[in-house]
């Protein structure tokens, strides 16, 4: 999968907002908030041309403290909340 077309992530304070260049600028359903966490990641994605929840999960395990159980688990979710909120393509 990878992230859809269009999409741009600027910082506003400590959060993180992506703004969907495709929707109406006053349609607020087309922005989205993340903490610095989840726009590392998304960042991450962003970067590359297609990814797994494996990938994600071998990322957070370079680059945080978790065991690869929990950061697959959590990778699973984010790409499920992402996809429901139409932030990705397969």
């Amino acid at each position: 999968m990878h992230v859809k077309p269009n999409l741009t992530i600027r910082k506003l304070g400590s959060r993180f907002m992506i703004i969907d260049g495709g929707q109406k600028q006053s349609d607020a359903t087309a922005i989205h908030t993340l903490n610095a966490t989840a726009a590392d990641i998304w960042n991450y994605c962003n970067s590359q041309e297609d990814f797994t929840a494996e990938d994600i999960a071998r990322y957070l395990c370079i680059n945080y403290i978790v065991d690869a159980g929990t950061a697959l688990s959590d990778a699973e979710a984010l790409i499920q909340q992402w996809m429901e909120q139409g932030l990705l393509e397969e």
